[in-house]
């Protein structure tokens, strides 16, 4: 047996006989923060010996059946946090002493501190790692200057860690390129904090000269989703950018990782 690097992904390999053959079960399987794939026993990995620091590998033999000839799925029950992928021959038609083999690919979701994302993202999605990332505004030209930015909105999306009672968290933005002057988005409305439940408390959230500020208080200590909406719209009607594509950051004061960019390009 070897060890796994944490953060790989699980895969679960189904060799599958026809009639006359069986189903063998192999489950590799990645032990994360104390936390085993759902088809792992640990004690019978520690009896084993093949437990490492935080992950380790582990085969088990699935139940021996008969399959007739005809059609076939294999499912899979897992814990949240991961997504799931299957191989071709997951599910098909399979003919008398023909073999196929199947493999279920789960990776677990890595936490994000911060997303750039489509209007419609919900804190749920931020936090949960399903949120789309947008990593695009397209503009027109018209008379020199710049016009029609779609989409018109986005958000900005940061995971804070809070002090019980009063906080205050700075969101800045910077044009990396340095071929737009100093155009910042506008805030829109639609912007909040919510707490680690993603349910919405009391804030205030101010935009000016391309620094954010948002400022709430916290009914414990804890993790708090900060989501702030921006106008792409409010670059319109300036001098059009040369070269043509500028890129912007926004990133959090004194939150590592807190950086994420956005491309505004010429369509």
């Amino acid at each position: 047996m070897q060890a796994l690097e944490c953060n790989l992904t699980i895969a679960v390999d189904l060799a599958i006989k026809g009639k006359g053959g069986e189903i063998l079960k192999h489950a590799l399987a990645v032990k994360q923060d104390g936390f085993p794939f759902k088809t792992v026993d640990p004690a019978r990995c520690q009896q084993s010996g093949m437990c490492f620091q935080r992950c380790f590998l582990l085969a088990i033999a699935g139940t021996n059946v008969t399959l007739d000839a005809g059609s076939y799925s294999v499912t899979e029950t897992r814990p949240s946090g991961y997504t799931r992928s299957n191989s071709a021959d997951c599910a098909g038609t399979i003919a008398n002493g023909e073999t196929k083999t199947c493999t279920v690919t789960n990776d677990d979701v890595q936490p994000v501190t911060s997303q750039i994302t489509p209007t419609a993202t919900t804190c749920s999605q931020f936090n949960s790692g399903t949120a789309a990332t947008l990593s695009e505004l397209d503009y027109a030209v018209k008379s020199g200057k710049v016009s029609s930015v779609a989409p018109g909105v986005f958000f900005y999306w940061v995971k804070v860690t809070a002090v019980a009672g009063s906080n205050t968290f700075t969101v800045d933005q910077a044009i990396t390129t340095g071929n737009f002057d100093s155009h910042f988005f506008s805030q829109a409305s639609g912007s909040f904090v919510y707490n680690s439940g993603c349910t919405k408390i009391n804030s205030s959230i101010s935009t000016s000269n391309g620094v954010t500020t948002v400022s709430f208080s916290a009914s414990s200590a804890g993790t708090y989703f900060i989501g702030i909406k921006y106008d792409s719209k409010s670059v319109e009607g300036f001098a059009a950018p040369t070269p043509t594509t500028v890129h912007y950051e926004f990133s959090t004061v004194g939150v590592p990782g807190s950086t994420s960019g956005i491309d505004l390009v010429k369509k």
